[in-house]
């Protein structure tokens, strides 16, 4: 491990042979237990024997599938792997039914609730820009617009489910993209199903969307057609724990 105390060193988890970490410098991988009812999150995979062993990651913690997937510690909110994601399967059916894991492209170096701090991600003022301007972790963001609205904009219809989602639970800053892009919306790893001899889900479903290759990876742009600067709002954090009067 390279912090310590880390809550998982040393404990035996039972991780599929064929289970490969996402790809990029996160190198994030999440092992479900189904049978104890714990997810195991972990933070750059730098080794992963074949046929067992010592797994060696830069951290890790777990959380209760049945909790509220918060005060783990694969991401800078530590937020679980799972919280927020979307998945293949939610954006073809046309419904999101949860709050969307949000990333952007630097902090203000702050963290603020359902964030578990102290980590902030990365601070804008690393890359030369004011940390005043940007976000705090963990910052709740909603989409201020009607359905009506969503309805009538002439965008495909995966950009309204992602729209919609906004709109009725929001979405939580839980990492920062190291100074690179804007902000965007975090999906589910197709590692999830190649390390496993699968077809890449987001493969056929970019195409069947008419997604655009980049560098062989398909891009839903979420940037055009809504003016993001009017719409989306920022709420208080007394939302998210339901004290606000």
């Amino acid at each position: 491990m390279r912090w310590r105390p880390c809550p998982i060193d040393g404990l035996r988890v039972r991780i599929p042979d064929e289970a490969r970490a996402a790809r990029g410098g996160d190198g994030h991988m999440a092992v479900i237990d189904q049978r104890s009812g714990w997810e195991y999150d972990f933070w750059q995979v730098r080794s992963k024997p074949k046929g067992g062993g010592v797994i060696v990651v830069s951290h890790g913690d777990r959380t209760r599938l049945n909790a509220t997937g918060l005060a783990s510690a694969a991401t800078a909110a530590q937020f679980a792997l799972l919280a927020g994601i979307v998945r293949p399967q939610e954006l073809a059916a046309g419904r999101i039914p949860h709050a969307l894991f949000l990333v952007v492209r630097c902090s203000s170096g702050h963290s603020v609730y359902p964030s578990h701090g102290p980590s902030t991600g990365a601070p804008c003022r690393r890359f030369g820009e004011a940390d005043a301007s940007a976000p705090a972790m963990g910052t709740h963001f909603w989409l201020d617009m009607s359905e009506r609205e969503i309805a009538r904009l002439p965008v495909p219809a995966w950009k309204r489910t992602i729209l919609r989602a906004l709109r009725r639970y929001g979405g939580y800053i839980g990492d920062t993209m190291n100074g690179n892009g804007s902000w965007g919306v975090m999906l589910e790893s197709g590692a999830s199903y190649t390390s496993f001899g699968y077809a890449d889900p987001w493969e056929s479903l970019g195409a069947e969307l008419g997604a655009r290759k980049w560098r062989g990876t398909r891009l839903l742009n979420l940037d055009e057609d809504v003016e993001w600067d009017k719409r989306l709002k920022i709420l208080d954090p007394c939302a998210a724990r339901a004290t606000c009067r």
